[in-house]
């Protein structure tokens, strides 16, 4: 399952995909990487990657862009504000796994309560 050699060489995206793949927590794969015998400079840039990897796994979306979703679910304004538009595609590229899940359900939290509107309008007009 564990193999330092593959994981010497990976990238923080690479590292963030075996994570999220094998589903290993971060003490556990710290402890395997101290485990084994590794040089001063490998062991600090495998430390930093995990950390870095976590970080991006576990970031949530910020506030603006929560509020931003639920009044614009899926981005449908994004012919006029590509900014949110470039933000899903970096939030895939840079893995960060949590914001993309909070993307998809803010904007579907906003989908249904424009649906359920609507309903509600069309009932009592």
């Amino acid at each position: 399952m564990f193999d330092i050699s593959k994981i010497k060489e990976f990238s923080v995206e690479e590292f963030i995909d075996y994570i999220d793949y094998n589903k290993i927590d971060k003490q556990t794969i710290t402890e395997l990487i101290k485990e084994n015998y590794l040089t001063d400079i490998d062991l600090k840039k495998l430390i930093y990657n995990v950390n870095i990897s976590y970080e991006r796994l576990n970031k949530p979306l910020e506030l603006e862009l929560k509020i931003f979703y639920l009044f614009f679910p899926f981005g449908i304004v994004n012919a006029f504000l590509s900014d949110h538009d470039e933000d899903i595609k970096r939030f895939e590229e840079f893995r960060f796994i949590k914001k993309i899940k909070q993307y998809y359900l803010y904007s579907f939290i906003g989908s249904i309560t424009y649906f359920l509107v609507g309903i509600t309008l069309s009932i009592f007009i």
